[in-house]
C-alpha cells in the first residue's frame, strides 16, 4: 500500500521518518536560492514501497507560493531519506525462524550504521558527477550526508518521468569502476566488510524460505 499525506504542520514528519516538512522546505529554498515558500497543498507520495528496503524514498507536490516565473521552480522532487522502516515491516512480518536478529538491538544498531554509510557513499557519488555534463542522470539539488545528528541524512532529487532504475554493472565493468578509486576513494568503500557480524548467513538464507 503506498503512503501518501498532506502535510498539516510544519512540524510534521515525513513518511515517517525523523524529517520534518520545514526542515525539507527549509533545504530546498536555500538549495534553489528562492524566496517562494511552499502552499497548502503540498504533498507526498511513497514511491520506494518494493523498490527497496534501506530508505523511505518519496515524490513530492511543492505547491510553490511566492516564485516567479524566472525561476522555474521544480513543481515536482524526489526525496530520499535513509530508513531501516521498510525493511522492518517486512522482517516483522517473517516467521521466528526466518528472523536474523530476532531481538537484538545491538544488530539494529549495526544496521542502522549500515545504511548511513551507504547514504555518505550516494551523497559523494552524486557530488562528484555532479561536476560532469550531458550524464543522463537526476540533478541533485541538495545532498545531506550525516553528521552527529543521525537523523538529517537525507537526498533530493529532479523527477524524471519514463525513467527506470540501472545498475552502474549494467553498463560498467569492474575495471571501469575502480578506476575512480585515485580520484574519489570514497566511492569504491567496502560497506559489506561488517555485515557478516550483525547479519549471521543462516539467518539471511532464512529470509528467504519457502
Amino acid at each position: 500500500v503506498l503512503l501518501f499525506s498532506v502535510r498539516m504542520s510544519h512540524s510534521e514528519q515525513i513518511l515517517e521518518t525523523p524529517v520534518t516538512w520545514a526542515e525539507f522546505e527549509k533545504n530546498l529554498r536555500t538549495a534553489l536560492g528562492t524566496d517562494a515558500h511552499f502552499g497548502t497543498n503540498i504533498s507526498v507520495l511513497d514511491i520506494g514501497e518494493g523498490n527497496g528496503f534501506a530508505s523511505r524514498c518519496g515524490l513530492i507536490n511543492c505547491d510553490w507560493v511566492g516564485g516567479t516565473d524566472l525561476e522555474q521552480l521544480p513543481a515536482i522532487v524526489v526525496l530520499k531519506i535513509p530508513s531501516s522502516l521498510p525493511y522492518r515491516k517486512i522482517y516483522d512480518a517473517l516467521p521466528a525462524d526466518q528472523k536474523m536478529f530476532g531481538d537484538d538491538n545491538e544488530k539494529w544498531e549495526g544496521m542502522e550504521r549500515h545504511l548511513r554509510g551507504i547514504h555518505q557513499v550516494e551523497v559523494a557519488t552524486y557530488n562528484f558527477f555532479d561536476e560532469f555534463e550531458d550524464l543522463k542522470m537526476p540533478k541533485l539539488y541538495y545532498g545531506m550526508p550525516f553528521g552527529e545528528n543521525k537523523n538529517d541524512g537525507q537526498l533530493c532529487l529532479e523527477y524524471m518521468e519514463n525513467s527506470r532504475i540501472m545498475n552502474f554493472y549494467e553498463k560498467h565493468t569492474v575495471e571501469q569502476v575502480r578506476q575512480k578509486e585515485p580520484t574519489a576513494p570514497e566511492l569504491l568503500k567496502n560497506l559489506f566488510e561488517d555485515l557478516s557480524n550483525n547479519m549471521p548467513l543462516e539467518g539471511f538464507l532464512g529470509m528467504y524460505k519457502g
